[in-house]
């Protein structure tokens, strides 16, 4: 019998074990731009958690 990966019937593991990649990746290079628009998105992040919570705290506390 094959294992069919559409198969509902499939357990967690058993998809897990047949998608599973055979050796380890190596690691993907990013280009200058993509690093770029990582850093303003975390600098973003950053920024933003401190405006929420104080946004937050000052409803519950009205």
């Amino acid at each position: 019998m094959t294992m069919n990966p559409d198969d509902p019937a499939l357990t967690a593991s058993e998809i897990t074990a047949f998608g599973a990649p055979k050796g380890k990746l190596p690691r993907r290079k990013l280009g200058r731009g993509t690093v770029a628009l990582l850093i303003l998105l975390r600098i973003y992040v950053l920024l933003a958690i401190p405006i929420v919570a104080y946004a937050f705290f000052k409803a519950v506390a009205h």
